[in-house]
């Protein structure tokens, strides 16, 4: 599994930076009044294919055109929105009868009106059919693009943009409270994280993945050779139900196979990783040859349906395969957390066995895992009900549950399940005949160094030793900053060095993870800002000299005031704006405009910049966390571990004293 690369367009962080297995869940009901474009019912289902297509996907164009494009968004992602341009013109060039647009949503969690928005457009589609969906599309990338990104949309803005596409805004504002198509929203989210896309916007073209805001061309290309193939399917004699299943089949297949040929075999790879068991909950014999450690989601659809195969697997090898479950909670997945707290009390409570309790009735349950539900599972584990509701509230839990996320990350269990089988690495709900490859396998080699006299107890250690272990943080130097602006206490443990370019788009998304991180960690985490203004953004220059005359005119209080204000008005970084600023800062504007016209401070800001640059960091966002260095606009969980580490290293000495 590859790491997040980027923030939106395919997950790219930062300016200047450059699994699963499944099957389809069963399709939400839809309103019966939805219209369509569909000249004639379809006898085939599409909602099997390895794209699938639902009646609940909002549809664009006729159902028997011979190239689909099932396009992936987030109506809060500024990429998303620059490529409906592009779609535009392709439906404007091709046509309803040539080409067919599904959208699918896919929410980022770093965009925090995202999950309200792709909810509201499915409930326009649920209410007001295909026509009403598409108007509420184009109205919302309208209006977003608007918007003050920081501010967050209001139910107002909701409903008024409901009652744009023709829907009743109360209906919208009803069905959201009650989360109505949250549900949909969650089962496009399983299918793409099947497929392994990890950003937006995506296009499937045929099956054929386009990623990012990609060039006109890039489309067409791949359209204009889909049809001529299409075509070709349909002279050949296949059933224009069938061509978008069968090409979708077979592109996706010759993907796969370019992708990496051990991937059709996940027994081939012999690779060894060494993962701790820690205290995590086992089930089976303590000395069993074959250990599987499994990095679970108890609201993961595969998750569950792999459930099945692991039981087979204990039951077939009773005496030679333990589990070991260790949580990963995906982030989309809203109620996975809360139910892996349930089940880390139950263990807390009741031992071993009341954690595996708590774990088979969390996936009997799920999805439907809302607080009732895993209160009412508490009581069939016979927990304590006060415990179990204080564990929600305080979430006592959530460090050890974050330090199994930690090493899924360092072990590219990026996805669930993901299993390591004496550290060998199996990704998806894969059929048992690939574990019972693999656990053959490694019972030989678990028997060979029995016979070598290793001894039981020290078995999965022995097969585990040469593993490769999580690689260490990257670290870089440079020169402390001899006067910048500062957050955070003075005496603060950990510094975090932000360099950064108040016209890169990721820079103003990151500043709510940096002040969660200020939130969190009071007193603990102090910030100094460092510039970075990058070549290719005209106004990034001007704007760092007028926050730096900011500080020096009212201190690190005046420029965060300054600060604010640029990434809150990002598109308007002129010189007039920036004098206007000025006064809402309570600068003195005259002395600032002077600043501004001498270019004052920019020997300050080129020398920060190369200061970066002089340590191989070129883009932005960038900072280094007490020397550990992290590059873009990633996600908090990336952040909070590196605080947590330096944090750590800052107690061991005066641990070392106590002693």
């Amino acid at each position: 599994m590859k790491a997040w690369l980027g923030l939106c367009a395919a997950l790219l962080l930062g300016c200047g930076s450059a699994p699963y297995q499944t099957s389809q869940p069963a399709p939400a009901k839809t309103d019966a009044k939805k219209a369509t474009d569909v000249e004639a019912t379809s006898q085939v289902s599409e909602n099997e294919g390895p794209v699938p297509i639902g009646p609940d996907d909002p549809v664009w164009g006729s159902r028997w055109a011979p190239v689909t494009i099932v396009e992936i968004g987030d109506f809060q992602c500024p990429f998303c929105e620059r490529a409906e341009h592009t779609v535009e013109q392709l439906k404007a060039d091709y046509g309803k009868d040539k080409l067919r647009v599904v959208w699918k949503n896919f929410p980022l969690p770093f965009h925090a009106d995202a999950q309200v928005l792709a909810e509201a457009g499915q409930g326009v589609f649920a209410l007001g059919g295909n026509a009403a969906f598409w108007k509420f599309h184009a109205v919302a990338f309208a209006r977003m693009k608007e918007r003050n990104p920081d501010v967050r949309a209001t139910s107002a803005e909701l409903s008024s943009w409901a009652q744009e596409a023709g829907v009743d805004g109360k209906k919208i504002l009803l069905g959201l409270d009650k989360h109505t198509w949250g549900e949909k929203v969650r089962r496009d989210m399983d299918v793409l994280a099947e497929l392994k896309v990890n950003g937006t916007p995506a296009f499937f073209i045929n099956g054929v993945l386009i990623s990012g805001a990609q060039p006109k061309e890039s489309f067409t290309r791949v359209i204009d050779e889909e049809m001529i193939k299409a075509a070709a399917q349909a002279k050949a004699g296949t059933v224009r139900d069938r061509i978008y299943l069968e090409m979708t089949a077979t592109n996706r297949k010759n993907a796969k196979d370019a992708d990496d040929d051990e991937k059709d075999d996940p027994s081939a790879d012999k690779t060894i990783y060494k993962v701790p068991l820690g205290a995590s909950p086992i089930l089976g014999p303590a000395n069993a040859p074959v250990t599987i450690v499994e990095f679970s989601d108890f609201e993961c659809p595969f998750c569950k349906r792999a459930e099945d195969t692991v039981k087979t697997l204990t039951e077939k090898y009773p005496k030679d395969v333990r589990i070991v479950w260790k949580n990963n909670p995906l982030p989309f997945h809203k109620r996975a957390m809360p139910a892996a707290e349930l089940a880390v009390e139950a263990q807390t409570q009741k031992g071993v066995r009341g954690f595996w309790a708590a774990h088979d009735k969390l996936f009997e349950k799920s999805p439907a895992l809302d607080e009732a539900d895993l209160l009412a599972i508490a009581g069939d584990v016979k927990l304590d009900a006060a415990k179990v509701k204080t564990a929600f509230s305080s979430h006592r839990h959530k460090v050890k549950i974050e330090a199994d996320q930690f090493l899924a990350d360092d072990l590219g269990a990026t996805g669930t399940p993901t299993f390591f089988v004496n550290g060998r690495r199996v990704v998806g709900a894969q059929p048992i005949e690939v574990f019972d490859k693999v656990i053959e396998q490694e019972l030989q080699r678990a028997r060979d160094l029995l016979a070598k006299g290793t001894a039981p107890t020290k078995l999965y250690e022995a097969l585990v030793k040469d593993g490769k272990s999580a690689p260490e943080p990257e670290r870089k130097t440079v020169p402390p900053a001899k006067d910048a602006p500062t957050r955070g206490q003075a005496a603060a443990k950990v510094t975090i060095v932000e360099f950064s370019d108040f016209q890169c788009p990721f820079c103003q998304r990151v500043n709510g993870t940096i002040e969660q991180l200020m939130k969190e960690y009071d007193g603990r985490v102090k910030l100094v800002f460092r510039h970075l203004p990058l070549p290719f953004h005209p106004n990034a220059h001007i704007a760092a000299e007028a926050a730096t005359e900011a500080y020096r005119q009212k201190g690190s209080a005046g420029f965060f005031k300054m600060h604010d204000l640029l990434f809150a008005n990002q598109a308007q970084l002129d010189r007039d704006s920036l004098q206007g600023y000025a006064g809402q800062v309570g600068l003195d504007v005259t002395k600032f405009g002077q600043s501004l016209d001498a270019h004052t401070h920019s020997a300050d800001i080129d020398a920060d910049a190369k200061v970066a640059t002089d340590s191989g960091i070129n883009g932005t966002p960038s900072f280094l966390i007490n020397g550990y260095y992290l590059s873009g606009a990633q996600p908090y969980r990336s952040f909070k571990r590196l605080v947590e580490r330096a944090l750590a290293e800052t107690a061991k000495p005066a641990a070392g004293k106590a002693r």
